[in-house]
């Protein structure tokens, strides 16, 4: 009897196992749940997604290039890089392999190779207006001031009614410290059709009214920027430096966490949280950040460790 209890049960147990056996999952079906993922700004998730589809194909340049764009996102440019060489290695002539190494090289501070891959971009697909942008930033940021006003010039007299553009001429004249115009040109820019750069136009906005002292201004254009991409570190840690300004050390705080939370490698988010917590005197959380923050290069985080913090000082990367 307990010989046929023991048969019964091995039976039962193996057709169990046949009605929940499952087919595999398609790499398409992966892929789609990868995007998804990187949709919803869980780049981890999607890394993985990513990850499963290369081990089974090494050959799926696809998959390079959307991992490669995952890494880009989570600030892990050298793992970028390498995937997005990978692409055009399978792929020569693949568009978006060389926008995305493009914007690598730019993330880098490599501008001279920057540059090439953009144009390459642009060759392909003449309407790429991001690969645009990259262009005129590359062109800027390697010493070529007067050559970048120029081209987005001539692009705006050919076009007037491109909003990326006046987007582009606002980035501009931030950096050469023309506020007023910068705030023209932005509002140029909302007054056409934004498309996806609305997000980018309402932050740097924000960040000009931030550098001008006008926090009421800074924090409404930056409500709006986090409204549009809540999952932007860039947008949190300048509404953390408005609500530091204005002394709301609480919801700086708040902000400043999750700008770290999103974007781990942000030695100034660190350094910001930490004097945050200096102010609320909570030395043993503001010595925490200064730390990460130091670890990662910045030199006033050391400083206020050495000043204000018990034990060594770590090493600076």
């Amino acid at each position: 009897m307990r010989m046929r209890l023991l048969i019964l049960t091995f039976l039962v147990s193996a057709g169990l196992s046949q009605i929940v056996a499952q087919s595999p999952v398609s790499p398409d079906s992966i892929m789609a749940d990868g995007k998804r993922k990187m949709s919803e700004k869980d780049f981890i998730g999607a890394i993985r997604d990513f990850n499963r589809i290369i081990r089974s194909n090494p050959n799926q340049v696809e998959a390079f290039v959307a991992r490669a764009q995952a890494k880009f996102n989570m600030s892990e440019y050298d793992a970028a890089l390498l995937d997005a060489q990978k692409s055009i290695e399978l792929k020569p002539n693949l568009e978006a392999a060389h926008f995305i190494l493009g914007e690598v090289y730019l993330a880098q501070q490599k501008y001279t190779d920057a540059l090439p891959e953009f144009d390459k971009t642009l060759e392909i697909n003449p309407n790429n207006d991001e690969a645009f942008r990259g262009k005129i930033f590359s062109i800027y940021y390697s010493g070529k001031e007067k050559e970048a006003f120029e081209l987005i010039e001539t692009a705006i007299s050919k076009d007037s009614q491109k909003s990326i553009y006046y987007y582009i001429k606002g980035i501009l004249n931030i950096n050469k410290g023309k506020y007023s115009r910068a705030l023209e040109n932005f509002d140029k820019a909302l007054t056409l059709n934004a498309g996806k750069n609305e997000f980018n136009i309402y932050l740097n906005r924000g960040i000009v009214y931030l550098e001008l002292e006008d926090n009421e201004a800074g924090l409404r254009n930056l409500d709006k920027a986090i409204e549009l991409a809540p999952g932007n570190a860039s947008a949190y840690h300048s509404r953390g430096r408005i609500y530091y300004a204005n002394k709301q050390y609480a919801e700086a705080v708040k902000d400043f966490s999750r700008s770290v939370e999103i974007n781990p490698n942000n030695d100034a988010a660190y350094y910001n949280l930490g004097m945050t917590y200096f102010r609320l005197e909570d030395s043993k959380n503001a010595c925490e950040n200064f730390h990460k923050s130091c670890s990662l290069g910045n030199k006033n985080a050391c400083k206020m460790i050495i000043m204000n913090c018990t034990g060594a000082t770590p090493q600076v990367k």
